[in-house]
């Protein structure tokens, strides 16, 4: 949200001088001190009306562009699916590094685009788990059609050794004649 602001700041102040611009050129204004060997005929000789109008006209289509690609919502979008996507595969390292948690879903801290709050939801399978990051998108409401998602599925590492456990456990049963060896009993003589 920081760098939004800046952006904005510096695209206002940029318009401010994209508009004196032209008036500088026109009528010989500068900002800073003239040369000392600079005739004084060209600081007071206006330029021509058409290079005025030229300035002024590429200086706010510049801006506007610039400001219209910046607070449109195509932009604020982009800018939320990448962050989602972002989320997604760090919360993903996360977890694979430190096992699943006992929560189901979160509320992040980060936000999106339009200043509201991320969310986290971890859904467990038999063999994986996926990750999922949602934004609510432009109109603030949960589950409609602008909802920017990013998901990842992986298998925890908890899983794995949980399962490897289970065929070594599997394998040894039937190589001991398909009894358990809390079930097997030693023959009577």
């Amino acid at each position: 949200m920081e760098i939004l602001f800046g952006g904005i700041a510096a695209a206002v102040e940029l318009l401010i001088h994209l508009l004196l611009l032209p008036f500088q050129i026109a009528f010989g204004l500068s900002g800073g001190r003239r040369r000392a060997d600079a005739p004084r005929e060209a600081a007071g000789k206006p330029a021509p009306w058409w290079a005025v109008l030229l300035v002024l006209a590429v200086g706010l289509g510049l801006v506007g562009g610039g400001l219209y690609w910046l607070l449109s919502p195509g932009a604020a979008k982009e800018q939320t699916r990448r962050q989602c996507d972002v989320l997604a595969a760090d919360w993903q390292e996360a977890l694979e590094r430190d096992g699943l948690p006992d929560w189901k879903t979160r509320r992040l801290d980060d936000c999106d685009a339009w200043g509201r709050p991320l969310h986290l939801e971890i859904d467990r399978a038999l063999l994986w788990a996926t990750v999922r990051v949602t934004s609510a998108g432009p109109d603030g409401q949960a589950d409609t059609g602008d909802d920017l998602r990013a998901s990842c599925t992986f298998r925890p590492d908890g899983l794995k050794k949980r399962l490897n456990n289970w065929a070594v456990r599997k394998a040894g049963d039937l190589l001991d004649g398909g009894k358990d060896a809390k079930d097997a009993r030693p023959e009577r003589p």
